[in-house]
């Protein structure tokens, strides 16, 4: 049971970054005005705006923040026990390599194609073509160019300055919240092992 409640924690936090980038977002309708955007416009769209280095960037932020998630929820205990410093050095390696491990079996060339593939479908539902094109133009300039190679260490920024933040929230409604999950899943079990 001990080590069902390690791996459901892990799966916990194997989630967390995904969950502290989601947002909530309303659709709008297509544009009732205007040609929708041709797939090769969306696609120069997407090379000059340089959305896949974004992508990779954003998951490679989202990878050191997950690793921050797990020292600040183990810090000094896990499972109620306090860490010795071996143990404690030991856990954040252990974490480091299953926090790379899942990066690299979750980032694949399959992964980053579906990631593409939702943003070029959704420049499509909400540009125009003349809008698109006029993106394209922009950021085929000097300035768009030198934008769009800012972009990344933009977000790297506020990704760093986030982070931490989220990870406490995240750590206390953690710390509130899995003793009682521990406790119904216990007492889940204990009602089935008879059943």
């Amino acid at each position: 049971m001990k080590l069902f409640k390690y791996a459901l924690v892990l799966s916990c936090m194997a989630i967390m970054p995904l969950s502290q980038v989601q947002a909530k977002v309303t659709v709008v309708g297509q544009y009732e005005q205007g040609q929708l955007p041709s797939d090769d416009s969306v696609h120069r769209l997407m090379k000059v705006t340089r959305v896949e280095q974004s992508f990779q960037s954003q998951f490679l932020q989202s990878s050191d923040s997950s690793e921050q998630v797990f020292k600040d929820l183990f810090g000094e205990t896990i499972l109620g026990k306090n860490l010795t410093p071996y143990q404690k050095t030991q856990l954040n390696n252990i974490m480091a390599d299953f926090g790379k491990q899942m990066m690299e079996n979750i980032n694949t060339p399959e992964f980053r194609q579906q990631l593409l593939n939702i943003y070029a479908t959704n420049l499509k539902s909400t540009y125009t073509q003349s809008e698109v094109n006029a993106i394209i133009d922009f950021y085929s300039s000097e300035l768009g160019q030198s934008i769009a190679a800012k972009q990344p260490l933009f977000d790297g920024k506020i990704v760093k300055q986030i982070a931490p933040i989220s990870a406490q929230y995240n750590q206390k409604a953690l710390k509130k919240l899995m003793p009682k999950l521990f406790k119904d899943m216990d007492a889940l079990f204990k009602n089935t092992e008879t059943k």
